[in-house]
């Protein structure tokens, strides 16, 4: 089999009502980015995805705020993940259980943390739900751009990827419910 290199052909820059430009790509091998290699008889053939043709894709405009700091978000992701929501997740985890010794040592945790009062508001918005909120948004705009690719290349790292992904969005949304059917 012959393999050449496709170049993406740039096109004319599309503008918003904004006045911002995307600029796009024709991507000319199965949709695949100008760096990929392929065979001749691939070359030019649009790329099938979720029932429809893809021939372009969309590039962020170049000094966008998320492009400029993509490392740092993406750090804060990680951070928020761990040290806040992962704390948070042990105390409360923690908290709950305490139910196994006897309900009056649940109702004393209960009671310690109402204890702070008027600082208990400003508690749970820095320390919680700012960080969750952050992580989960994030965590949807990654999850938008995700270019998962299990189907074509069936390695577990790749499932992995997408396992990720499908498993954060269930506990998007049982923490969204979670928290409006307990705390609403």
């Amino acid at each position: 089999m012959r393999v050449t290199r496709v170049r993406a052909r740039p096109k004319a820059p599309v503008v918003t009502a904004e006045g911002i430009p995307i600029l796009t790509l024709d991507v000319g091998c199965m949709g695949r980015p100008s760096y990929v290699f392929c065979s001749k008889s691939q070359a030019g053939k649009p790329l099938r995805q979720k029932g429809s043709l893809v021939n372009e894709r969309a590039v962020s405009p170049p000094g966008s705020f998320l492009e400029r700091h993509e490392f740092l978000l993406r750090r804060l992701h990680s951070l928020s993940g761990i040290v806040p929501v992962g704390a948070y997740m042990v105390v409360h985890l923690l908290t709950n259980a305490s139910i196994l010794d006897s309900p009056a040592s649940f109702q004393r945790r209960v009671y310690a943390i109402h204890s702070l009062g008027m600082l208990l508001p400003l508690v749970e918005w820095t320390l919680i739900f700012l960080p969750i909120l952050y992580h989960a948004l994030y965590g949807l705009l990654i999850t938008r751009t995700a270019l998962p690719n299990h189907s074509s290349y069936p390695y577990v790292s790749n499932v992995r990827y997408t396992l990720q992904r499908a498993t954060g969005m269930v506990a998007f949304l049982f923490i969204m419910w979670h928290v409006v059917h307990m705390h609403g």
